[in-house]
């Protein structure tokens, strides 16, 4: 039984592991893929135009998954049903542009350009 338990454990850590090791390479590829917006718009890293830039991809990123969300809470299949009020607490938030940064990390044999919030120490 105890042998059980343990491979059991074994492989719920290496799916957390492999499920962690996608979502960071799904990361990677979107910051390359906004680099290479940013770029092709004639921007370059670390002026404040590519900086804009790349906030504004992520703001739409974000704008769009709340939007998204947002249509979720809809009724569905009820052709009368009006969708739900958005109350106070459901407004979009943008990215706080003033706490926006950009950083070059090297990972992976590659250079990779970082952007995002910077969480205030609590």
């Amino acid at each position: 039984m105890k042998w059980m338990v343990l491979t059991l454990v074994v492989m719920m850590v290496s799916a957390c592991s492999t499920w962690e090791t996608r979502q960071h390479a799904s990361e990677l590829s979107q910051m390359r893929q906004d680099d290479e917006a940013c770029l092709a718009k004639g921007r370059h890293y670390p002026d404040a135009d590519y900086i804009s830039c790349r906030y504004q991809l992520q703001n739409d990123r974000a704008y769009y998954a709340w939007k998204c969300l947002q249509m979720t809470k809809c009724p569905r299949g009820l052709p009368n049903a009006s969708p739900q009020p958005i109350t106070q607490t459901e407004e979009y938030k943008p990215l706080d542009e003033a706490r926006f940064h950009c950083w070059k990390v090297t990972q992976f044999g590659g250079d990779y350009i970082y952007c995002g919030v910077k969480q205030e120490p609590e």
